[in-house]
Parts: structure tokens; C-alpha cells; sequence
């Protein structure tokens, strides 16, 4: 049975805390199993400042400037569009390593509305110079994820979906911030986020159409992975995939890249509409709806691709 993403990225963290005494979570009155079992092993370690994001914040910075790894945890979309001041100011223009975790990217509450989809706050964020960004997919990488952002001794964001995954593409292997599902060729499907199983798909329909397509799930989202910037010297065809708007997301981030660096590369997005969505109803109705149609067709639309 596939573990549910937010337990396991929570209880790395409890691993860790166990071993270093300074890690403390803050919250906004948020809940999850394996967070319960952490605020019962380390009652003194665990705040909650109720409905207060910006508030949140600041007590994160000052508990940073007192020597402590922090972790804030609360629904994406309030935490980064509320607070983006404090975000840029008293957390990452300090330099604090703080560990911002915002449950619910894309469209994870597709029944909450536009206030709970978080959809632009990759494009919005990673102006902000000194912020990692890292959006795990499933158990596994969310595990990493927790690893990461407790050693990096810097600002963090952390996009944890919610749910249990499976793994698309089997026991794939992780590290450096990506994972190599299908071994990269001249053509490469690059995608982030919990949405391997659209991909996966996607690809089985691209292969029986005579090209080869290799598969990276990216789940360090910003600054790009130098593995990945490796990968791209040798690579002619790229299609991504994310479930965020197709302005200032992933594609962006690559497609800057693509630029700075001369590659000749052919770059196609899918993702949402740059749009607010109103719509109501299931994950994979909602996304559909709202851009993110199905791959293979896309792919043949777009001219030049398959040259």
C-alpha cells in the first residue's frame, strides 16, 4: 500500500529531529497523522499561531535568527500569496533556513475553489533569489525532499501534494533533484509534480507511434539541477508537463535556460491555461478541463515537432 506523501516527508523530518534538537514546526492550525505524532514526541517543538500566515511567518524568521531549523506548514496558496512579503523579506532576504511547506499544488483541492489552487506560485517565487524549490511526487521523493531542505541551510519551498502515489514507472532511481523514469534519448518527456500517471500514458501511445521518448520527473523545480543542465546538452526534443499555469512555470524556468545557453532545442508545454479557474469537480476532470488535455494529441499539433 503506497504511503500518503505527507507522512512520509513528516516523518523524515521526525527522524531528524530526534537526532537535532533544533528543529521546531509552525502551523496555521493544520493536521496531518504523522504531524500529530510529532507535536506528541516534541510538544515543546511545536506551535501552532492559528489563522495568522503573515504572523506565521515572521515567528518563523525570529525563531531562525535564534538558531532553529524551522519548518512552516500550511494550505500552499495561503502561505505563499498571502505572505509573499514576509516570505521575500523576513525569511529569504535574511537568508533564514526555513522550510516552508505548502500542502496543495495545482489543482490538489479541485472542490475548494480558485482561493486554495496554487497554480502560479512557482512563477512568482523563484524570483526570489535565494529560494530552493522542490516539488515532490510521491513517497520516495518526498522523503528526499525532507532531506534536502533540512540540509540545505537555506531558504526552502516545499510543494507537498496530498494523497498516497504510486510509482508510474516503477522503482526509478532518485537523486540529484530528478528521476530518470525512461532513460533519456534525443527526445524527452519532462514533467513535475504528481501527475506521473498522466505521463505515463501519454508516453506508452508516443512510443507505439515510432519515436523514441525518454521520461525525467524533475523534483527540484528551482535552481535547475546541474544533472539536469548535463542531460540538456544531448538532448533536440522536450515536451513539458505540469499541472501549473503554462506562464512562469517549469517550461519557463527551461526555456530561459534553452535561451542563455544556445541550445537548439525544441521545447513544447502543456499545463494549465493562464486563466483563473472557477470550475468544480474531480482532480483529473479539472485539469482536463482547464488545459491539460491529453499528450500525444498536443505533440502532433504542434508544428515542428516532429521534425
Amino acid at each position: 500500500m503506497s504511503t500518503d506523501i505527507r507522512d512520509a516527508f513528516f516523518d523524515e523530518v521526525s527522524n531528524v529531529a530526534k537526532r537535532d534538537l533544533n528543529v521546531v514546526i509552525v502551523t496555521n492550525d493544520m493536521d496531518v497523522f504523522s504531524l500529530r505524532e510529532f507535536k506528541e514526541e516534541f510538544p515543546q517543538r511545536f506551535i501552532d499561531v492559528g489563522v495568522a500566515e503573515q504572523n506565521l511567518i515572521n515567528v518563523a524568521s525570529g525563531l531562525a535568527s535564534a538558531g532553529k531549523k524551522v519548518l512552516v506548514f500550511g494550505i500552499l496558496s495561503f502561505l505563499t500569496t498571502r505572505c509573499y512579503e514576509q516570505i521575500k523579506l523576513n525569511i529569504c532576504g535574511m537568508n533564514h533556513p526555513v522550510v516552508i511547506v505548502g500542502v496543495g499544488p495545482g489543482l490538489s483541492f479541485s472542490f475548494d475553489g480558485p482561493t486554495h489552487h496554487s497554480t502560479t506560485d512557482i512563477g512568482s517565487l523563484r524570483l526570489i533569489p535565494e529560494l530552493q524549490i522542490l516539488n515532490p511526487s510521491e513517497a520516495r521523493t518526498a522523503k528526499e525532499s525532507a532531506h534536502i531542505s533540512l540540509n540545505f541551510n537555506r531558504p526552502t519551498l516545499v510543494r507537498l501534494d496530498k494523497g498516497a502515489f504510486d510509482q508510474p514507472f516503477g522503482e526509478s532511481k532518485v537523486g540529484n533533484g530528478i528521476v530518470e523514469h525512461i532513460t533519456v534519448s534525443r527526445n524527452l518527456i519532462i514533467y513535475t509534480g504528481a501527475i506521473g500517471k498522466f505521463v505515463k500514458q501519454a508516453h506508452e501511445t508516443l512510443q507505439q507511434n515510432g519515436d523514441s521518448w525518454g521520461v525525467l520527473e524533475l523534483f527540484q523545480v528551482s535552481p535547475l539541477p546541474h544533472s539536469l543542465l548535463e542531460i540538456l546538452n544531448n538532448v533536440k526534443r522536450i515536451v513539458v508537463v505540469e499541472e501549473n499555469s503554462v506562464a512562469g512555470g517549469l517550461f519557463s524556468i527551461l526555456a530561459e535556460e534553452i535561451v542563455i545557453r544556445n541550445h537548439l532545442i525544441k521545447v513544447s508545454r502543456l499545463g494549465l491555461r493562464d486563466e483563473h479557474i472557477f470550475k468544480y469537480g474531480g482532480r483529473d476532470w479539472l485539469s482536463q478541463n482547464s488545459g491539460l488535455r491529453t499528450l500525444e494529441k498536443d505533440i502532433e499539433l504542434k508544428p515542428g515537432l516532429n521534425g
